[in-house]
């Protein structure tokens, strides 16, 4: 597993981005470092999607975006609202 990218939120709370098993993984935390259990399956999204997160940033409405490159080199985008 390797944390490849954090962003915090406007409430406080922070996304993780994560390469597990070769798998991009988003986690959500609150604020005071517990799972946000109603993001993803109890604060863990598995994406789906293979390769390396290329980055993650906050966007305009304050959600998380992130940019991954997929194993085949495609680029994919993953966006919570």
């Amino acid at each position: 597993m390797t944390v490849d990218g954090i962003v915090q939120q406007t409430d406080g709370s922070f996304v993780v981005g994560l390469t597990v098993a070769d798998q991009f993984v988003l986690e959500e935390f609150n604020a005071d470092g517990s799972f946000n259990t109603s993001f993803g399956d109890g604060g863990i999204d598995f994406t789906g999607v293979y390769g390396n997160l290329a980055g993650i940033a906050a966007g305009p409405n304050g959600t998380p975006c992130s940019r991954m490159k997929a194993e085949n080199n495609a680029r994919a985008a993953s966006r919570r609202s």
